[in-house]
């Protein structure tokens, strides 16, 4: 089941809510193609379980990846470009129409981030950058999973069902996001006032430089080596090397995708030892080398 959206499209309510008065839908796009500019009149959050995509959305414009969450409010345009076996969870709800119980919800952190600082950021040419840990993505997958058999269902009490799964879902991605404390200024140094370990998990993913040492890592947040493994494993799923390496690979295959630069160049710029390390590195993460990711989209995008 999919919604298929003309450029710089309406996609249609009647399509998205086969039940009108039960506006929430939930699909899994499996080896989704692209999509064109489009917006709804509803709400829409997806969490990616596979693949890579490059998501367009607002002023920005930043590489989608496993356990990747985010969320649009109606009207929003956004697209999907360079679609590699790319999955994810489409929800889509009516928020105005579904009347849930959010209570408290409201005044999270992690609320406060997704329907807010996120779209801002986003509207500002910003990426704000949500990654679930391996945990709470797997919570999540399986209750989106009980959603989708539930659609199916029509026994007494099934709408209540998926709406507290709904409910749950949103708890713990809200969940995640405070426990990150995820923070869309840059970290500005420590002993300014401003550290966090937010803010320095902000500075690690836009750095291009070398991978910065555990030891300085350390003495920025004032912390041992066992326990910034353990905040950062706990917090991202990845160890602080892992999280800079994977950030670190993201942006040079933006690059890739928008720049003219050799691959050698690229694998200069962001400090890799030379194109063959960065060449295999990069096949680690994405599956195929530099020059194939950037010819199979160059296709795709004549």
């Amino acid at each position: 089941m999919g919604i298929y959206v003309e450029p710089y499209s309406d996609a249609r309510y009647e399509y998205a809510f086969p039940e009108a008065d039960f506006p929430l839908t939930v699909m899994h796009m499996e080896n989704a193609l692209d999509i064109n500019m489009h917006r709804h009149n509803f709400y829409e959050m997806v969490i990616v379980t596979a693949g890579n995509a490059v998501h367009e959305v607002g002023k920005c414009r930043y590489t989608l990846s496993s356990r990747d969450v985010f969320f649009l409010p109606p009207g929003l345009f956004h697209a999907y470009f360079e679609c590699d076996n790319f999955c994810y969870f489409n929800i889509l709800m009516d928020l105005n129409k579904l009347k849930l119980a959010f209570f408290d919800l409201k005044d999270t952190a992690g609320w406060k981030f997704l329907t807010g600082t996120m779209i801002n950021s986003f509207l500002a040419g910003q990426e704000a950058h949500c990654v679930l840990s391996p945990a709470i993505f797997s919570r999540c997958c399986e209750d989106l999973k009980k959603i989708i058999a539930g659609q199916l269902e029509t026994f007494p009490g099934c709408r209540f069902v998926r709406s507290a799964l709904l409910q749950n879902t949103l708890f713990n991605i809200c969940s995640a996001i405070g426990q990150m404390e995820i923070a869309t200024r840059e970290y500005s140094g420590a002993g300014s006032g401003n550290f966090s370990f937010s803010n320095l998990a902000r500075s690690l993913a836009n750095n291009s430089g070398s991978i910065i040492p555990i030891a300085e890592l350390c003495s920025k947040l004032g912390l041992s080596r066992s326990t910034l493994y353990r905040e950062f494993k706990r917090r991202f799923g990845m160890n602080p090397v892992e999280f800079q390496l994977r950030h670190k690979l993201r942006n040079a295959a933006a690059m890739l995708l928008h720049s003219n630069s050799s691959v050698g160049d690229i694998a200069m710029q962001y400090h890799f030892a030379n194109p063959a390390h960065f060449a295999m590195l990069f096949r680690k993460e994405f599956g195929i080398s530099p020059r194939e990711y950037r010819n199979k989209n160059q296709l795709k995008n004549p």
